[in-house]
């Protein structure tokens, strides 16, 4: 069983950089095996498809107004338990003249052939431009109530790459708004607050700290931080049921790409790539019917080679070197779910593979606890924007 995310999947002739997979290996009807996986994503606060018409988005963790003729989104909401907060009155960008949108699974899509929006419906509320050799201009406008702060992290751990980045945020909401190698630009006036961010052949993203999730937001905002201290490469949520799989990926830096291959009950294997070799470190949230992490003996092995755990995430966000013992992961407990960090040393392509094995489940063999996926379907793949990195 194999998952090919740089399938072009998404709008036609395009290819996107992250967004909604979906395998079906159990013959079940799709589009009905599609909303229970998408139920039980909402169940465990990880994903949910967004409801579109006539120009309103409505998911479970973000809302929206969209103009189909020029791409701009108004009232801009994340979704909280207390309520919706308005984030942004408006994101434009100039002379913008995007194809029909298209939502597939957690993922709205919209774009034409230099530049390729992605939203996701997860609880980062997360916002995503690309754009492939031409330059582009977001100008979000920041809503009433929002404070907008320069962000200055100052020397940490080496090795690091601060992102250009700004904090979003009030006493419900805080995020970020980064590019890798953009600028950005506060302008304020009588008609209010905007953040301007220009960049080319790069991307920009708002991300905020997950709302509506079971979550230690001590360690979420460890992990806001290791965002834009460039750390985090990526991050990925899954489910998988009775056979079939479904997962929501966002790809934090432009060379970084990633493809799940294999998505069993306890067994996932990940495939991971950048032009970037410097060492990153990756994501995965899941439930524990996906990934049993706290009666379960996880391994974590990075191309064969069992990486070494650790108890403290701040170990991982913060490891560095290069060799194959520099690897290290944790995993972060909560209610029904996990997270798992793992730090990759250094980078071209690896197979990461994550499994847990059920104290007494040896008896019966993997193969008696795990669902084996067969056929895989693709829908709204995380698809993969190709880049030509400027020198």
């Amino acid at each position: 069983m194999t998952d090919q995310s740089g399938n072009d999947m998404g709008m036609s002739g395009h290819m996107w950089k992250d967004g909604t997979g979906f395998m079906n290996g159990d013959g079940q009807d799709m589009q009905e095996r599609m909303q229970e996986m998408m139920q039980e994503g909402k169940k465990y606060a990880l994903f949910d498809q967004f409801s579109y018409a006539n120009g309103s988005a409505d998911g479970y963790f973000v809302a929206f107004r969209l103009n189909e003729t020029t791409g701009t989104i108004t009232d801009y909401s994340l979704k909280t338990e207390d309520g919706p907060v308005l984030i942004f009155e408006s994101i434009g960008i100039a002379d913008f003249a995007p194809a029909d949108p298209e939502v597939h699974g957690a993922v709205m899509l919209f774009g034409n052939e230099t530049i390729q929006i992605i939203v996701h419906d997860n609880p980062t509320g997360m916002y995503h431009v690309v754009a492939n050799n031409t330059e582009a201009t977001v100008s979000f406008k920041i809503a009433e109530g929002m404070n907008v702060t320069q962000i200055s992290l100052g020397p940490g751990n080496e090795p690091s790459d601060q992102r250009n980045a700004l904090m979003i945020s009030n006493n419900d909401v805080e995020g970020i708004i980064t590019t890798d190698d953009g600028s950005i630009v506060v302008e304020t006036g009588l008609s209010g607050t905007y953040v301007n961010v220009t960049f080319v052949d790069d991307h920009a993203m708002f991300r905020a700290k997950p709302t509506f999730a079971h979550r230690h937001m001590h360690d979420e905002q460890a992990m806001l931080e290791a965002i834009v201290r460039n750390r985090m490469a990526c991050e990925i949520s899954l489910i998988v049921r009775n056979g079939s799989a479904m997962y929501d990926i966002m790809e934090y830096q432009h060379q970084f790409r990633m493809t799940v291959t294999q998505a069993e009950q306890n067994r996932i294997t990940l495939q991971v790539s950048s032009e970037d070799h410097a060492g990153k470190v990756i994501l995965m949230n899941m439930d524990r019917l996906t990934m049993e992490t706290k009666n379960g003996q996880v391994t974590v092995k990075i191309d064969g080679k069992e990486v070494r755990a650790s108890t403290n995430p701040l170990e991982v966000l913060y490891a560095s070197g290069s060799s194959d013992e520099d690897a290290v992961y944790t995993v972060l407990q909560n209610a029904d779910s996990s997270q798992l960090l793992v730090y990759v040393p250094s980078f071209s392509t690896h197979v990461l593979s994550i499994e847990s094995l059920i104290p007494g489940a040896e008896i019966f063999g993997i193969a008696g606890i795990a669902a084996v996926i067969g056929a895989v379907v693709v829908v709204g793949s995380a698809a993969t924007v190709l880049f030509i990195k400027r020198k």
